[in-house]
C-alpha cells in the first residue's frame, strides 16, 4: 500500500509518498481502506520532530480517518464488511490501509460527506466527553468557550448551540470572531479589546473574581459555585493549578532516603513529578544505580528487542528463543565466553573488580547498567508507589527527584468548605 512518509523532522516537504505492506489485524480489529485523514496539531508536531509516536503506536501520522471497512477480525460484531465508518487510530491514518479497534469507529453521519467526516472524531469525541457526556444541559444556561475559533473550540460552539446553550465563545482577533458568530455563538469576545469576565457577567452569568486554572471551566463566585459544580472539585483542581504553576516557575531537585521494606517498595512524595536517580551504597562507599526495568536485559532464554521489550506472539505469549538476549550480547562482547547464563570460567576471574563486572555482566548482560547488577525498579503510577526487586530489600535508597515546589502536606489538602 501507499503511505505517506516523514523523511526527517521539518515542514511539509519532508512528506512523500511510501510503501509498506497492508496491515494485519489482530482481534478485536477493522482493516479500513481509507478515504481521506485528518490534520492534527499532534500530527504537524510530530513531524517537526518534537512528538515521538507513542510505544506500540504507529510511527506514520494520521490519528483519525474516515474510510470503508475492508476486512473485520475476530470478536467484531458491530461492523461489516461495506461498511463506511470515521474512526480513531493509533496512528496510521496517512495511508491507504489502517487497522483500528473496531470500537473506536463510528458510522459517518447522514449529511456529512465521507471527506468531511475525516475531521469529526478527534474534535468531536474530546468535547463530547469532556463538556458534555453525562452532564444536565438546560436549553438557555451560559457556556462559556475559550479559542472559539479553533478546532475544539468551534466544535464546542456548534454542539453548545445545537443544544440550546447561549454560547459566548473569546477570539484573538475580528474574522475570527466573525467565524464563530456564524457557528452559532451567541456572542463572540475578541479578547485583544474586552474583558470577557466583564461580558459573562453583564449576560447573566457566574460572578467571575478569578479563573482557578488555565483549563478546567469551574469558576467561583462570590458566595458560591456555579451550579452543580461541586466545591472540593473546584478546591482540588484549584491546588493542581498552584502545583503546576510552582513547578513552571520553581521547579527543585530533592533527595529523600528510605529504607525499603519487606514489601519492596517506596510511596512516592506528594511533590513528586518525575525522578533523576536511585541508587544505594555499598560497603566500600561506592554508589550501585538502580535501573528501570525497561533498560535491563532479561538472563532468560526469551526474544527481546533492541530496547530490550519483550516480543510477542499472535496469541500474547512471549517466544523462546535458542539462548537469551543476554547471553548473546555478553559473548558479543566479552573476552570470557559463557556456555550458559550463569555458568562456565568463573575460575578465570578472581580480583573483585572483574567479578563484578564478569559475574553480573556474564549472569544478566553486558554491564551492570544493563543487567539489574544493582537491582531493578518500575514506577506504579496507580498506587502511587515505586517497587522494587527482591534484593533491595533492607537498604537504604537514594530517591534524587523532581519536585512541583509544594511538598507540605498543608499545601496538598483539600479542604471541604
Amino acid at each position: 500500500m501507499k503511505t505517506i512518509e516523514m523523511r526527517e523532522a521539518g515542514g511539509p516537504e519532508v512528506l512523500e509518498i511510501g510503501s509498506r505492506p497492508i496491515p494485519q489485524i489482530q482481534p478485536g480489529e477493522v482493516l479500513i481502506k481509507v478515504i481521506a485523514a485528518g490534520v492534527n496539531g499532534p500530527d504537524l508536531v510530530q513531524r517537526r520532530g518534537h512528538y515521538p509516536a507513542p510505544k506500540g503506536a504507529s510511527d506514520l501520522l494520521g490519528l483519525e480517518v474516515s474510510g470503508e471497512i475492508v476486512a473485520t477480525a475476530d470478536r467484531v460484531t458491530e461492523w461489516a464488511v461495506g461498511d463506511t465508518v470515521c474512526a480513531l487510530t493509533n496512528g496510521g491514518g496517512y495511508a491507504e490501509y489502517v487497522a483500528v479497534n473496531a470500537t473506536h469507529c463510528l458510522p459517518v453521519p447522514k449529511g456529512v460527506s465521507a471527506t468531511d467526516a475525516a475531521g469529526l472524531c478527534e474534535t468531536y469525541f474530546t468535547v463530547w466527553s469532556n463538556l458534555f457526556f453525562e452532564h444536565k444541559i438546560t436549553p438557555g444556561d451560559l457556556l462559556l468557550v475559550h479559542g472559539g475559533a479553533g478546532g475544539i473550540g468551534s466544535t464546542a460552539v456548534q454542539i453548545g448551540a445545537l443544544l440550546g446553550l447561549d454560547v459566548y465563545a473569546t477570539c484573538a482577533n475580528q474574522d475570527d470572531c466573525n467565524y464563530v458568530n456564524s457557528l452559532g455563538a451567541k456572542r463572540a469576545i475578541n479578547f485583544e479589546s474586552e474583558d470577557f469576565v466583564e461580558v459573562v457577567r453583564t449576560a447573566g452569568g457566574a460572578n467571575l473574581p478569578d479563573i482557578i486554572n488555565n483549563f478546567i471551566v469551574a469558576y467561583v463566585g462570590q458566595d458560591k459555585l456555579i451550579t452543580k459544580v461541586k466545591r472540593t472539585d473546584v478546591a482540588y483542581w484549584a491546588q493542581r493549578a498552584i502545583q503546576e504553576f510552582s513547578f513552571d516557575t520553581l521547579p527543585q531537585d530533592k533527595s529523600i532516603d528510605i529504607e525499603i521494606p519487606p514489601g519492596l517498595y517506596m510511596v512516592l512524595p506528594q511533590d513528586y513529578v518525575n525522578y533523576t536517580k536511585l541508587s544505594w551504597t555499598d560497603s566500600r562507599g561506592i554508589e550501585r544505580i538502580i535501573y528501570k526495568t525497561d533498560l535491563t536485559s532479561n538472563p532468560n532464554a526469551i526474544i527481546q528487542d533492541n530496547n530490550y521489550e519483550y516480543t510477542f506472539d499472535n496469541e500474547g505469549n512471549i517466544p523462546l528463543a535458542d539462548e537469551s538476549e543476554t547471553l548473546k550480547r555478553w559473548n558479543a562482547k566479552s573476552n570470557f565466553p559463557l556456555a550458559g547464563a550463569g555458568g562456565g570460567n568463573w575460575d578465570l576471574v578472581n580480583n573483585p573488580d572483574l567479578l563484578a563486572l564478569y559475574a553480573y555482566g556474564g549472569r544478566y548482560g553486558i554491564n551492570p547498567e544493563q543487567a539489574q547488577a544493582n537491582g531493578v525498579f518500575y514506577i506504579d503510577k496507580i498506587n502511587g508507589v515505586i517497587r522494587f526487586s527482591s534484593d533491595i530489600r533492607g537498604r537504604i535508597v537514594t530517591l534524587k527527584y523532581i519536585s512541583d515546589g509544594l511538598s507540605s502536606a498543608e499545601d496538598m489538602t483539600v479542604h471541604k468548605f
